[in-house]
């Protein structure tokens, strides 16, 4: 039955949406970049098999992560050259990360908060990012980690592997070991920054666009595990996979993307999906899941706020969850509102709150 066809429609205004009418600039608003146009252009042209190629050898991971790092560097330097520089020279304390598995993308670096107030039961914030669960590496996410430290919160930024060298299962299993490790070592002498994290804060999850599909399925697969969770904070989150195909379908991405293929192909998609399993979900004495904090911009077309609303909707009576829509927001804004500093994040205070 978990291989059924389940596409259930949203009904009209599921919700009543609070939203928060932000005044947004323009360039907030969710955009493809550059390279991202130009592939969408090119890449269709390849036959499938040249396509699915590049994902299983690796060299697609390569390409988009430098392509990243590339447009970052570029928005950096005609925003803020002083950003650029500290980005660049980065933290140099969590060069190396504290490592939980053996694989190289097994490891974590940690930002202790740099604010005296809350004392040892500062929030900590563990963080999974995105990469269309193909790409991305904590590096990248080094100057959200040190905003939130700058703005009191611990934060962790969890390394995990990625495409083609894990599909969904590893990833969320990389997940769910990371967060045990964290839970057991914080406050130990023997982990580096981590001993400087009470083992008295409470831990967050916090995860953005395909980081919060495989964060939530940890969520779902390993809830006796990770009991010691406060809460879940899902970015854009992607939660319904069936959907989202149709998605980057129409936008000539469904093939160039790993989604697909790292969730084990369009057969498995309704299993992978939390949305579809939550509405499975009839004995909600076998569940154990923390709150939920769903943000998601309106004017996001790379994940459309529709999968926070089904995701919402299947929660509804099973545990509690709150979303909180943003008018004009995007998608990757969702983040890099974090990397400049003298930039007021919005969607922070709903955090904090």
């Amino acid at each position: 039955w978990f291989a059924e066809e389940h596409s259930s429609p949203i009904p009209d205004n599921p919700v009543r949406l609070d939203i928060f009418r932000l005044g947004m600039e323009s360039q907030n608003i969710s955009k493809p970049m550059f390279f991202e146009e130009l592939l969408c252009l090119i890449v269709p042209l390849a036959p499938v098999y040249v396509q699915e190629w590049f994902l299983l050898t690796g060299i697609g991971r390569v390409v988009v992560n430098f392509l990243t790092c590339l447009a970052g560097v570029i928005k950096l330097a005609t925003k803020n050259i002083k950003l650029l520089m500290h980005f660049i020279k980065g933290h140099e304390k969590n060069k190396y990360g504290v490592k939980y598995g053996s694989h190289s993308a097994q490891h974590i670096d940690v930002y202790p908060s740099q604010s005296a107030k809350g004392g040892e039961n500062r929030p900590t914030i563990v963080f999974v990012f995105g990469g269309a669960w193909g790409s991305g590496f904590p590096y990248m996410y080094r100057l959200l980690g040190q905003r939130m430290a700058f703005e009191g919160f611990n934060c962790i930024v969890v390394g995990y592997r990625t495409f083609p060298c894990a599909d969904i299962v590893g990833q969320v299993k990389d997940i769910a070991t990371a967060l045990q490790f964290i839970h057991h070592s914080v406050g130990s002498s023997n982990n580096g920054e981590l001993s400087m994290i009470s083992k008295s804060s409470p831990l967050y999850l916090c995860a953005h666009s395909s980081g919060a599909h495989v964060a939530s399925l940890c969520l779902l697969w390993y809830s006796k595990e990770i009991l010691f969770l406060s809460g879940f904070i899902g970015l854009a989150g992607c939660y319904h996979l069936r959907d989202q195909y149709e998605v980057e379908k129409k936008r000539g991405l469904h093939d160039m993307g790993p989604m697909k293929l790292a969730n084990r192909g369009m057969g498995e998609f309704d299993v992978h999906s939390p949305v579809f399993l939550l509405e499975s979900i009839k004995d909600t004495t076998k569940i154990r899941i923390p709150k939920h904090l769903l943000i998601h911009g309106t004017s996001d077309i790379m994940i459309p706020i529709s999968t926070s609303l089904r995701f919402q909707k299947a929660a509804n009576g099973k545990f509690q969850c709150k979303l909180v829509p943003f008018e004009n927001m995007g998608h990757q804004c969702m983040v890099t509102q974090f990397f400049n500093f003298n930039e007021r994040v919005r969607h922070l205070d709903a955090i904090k709150k």
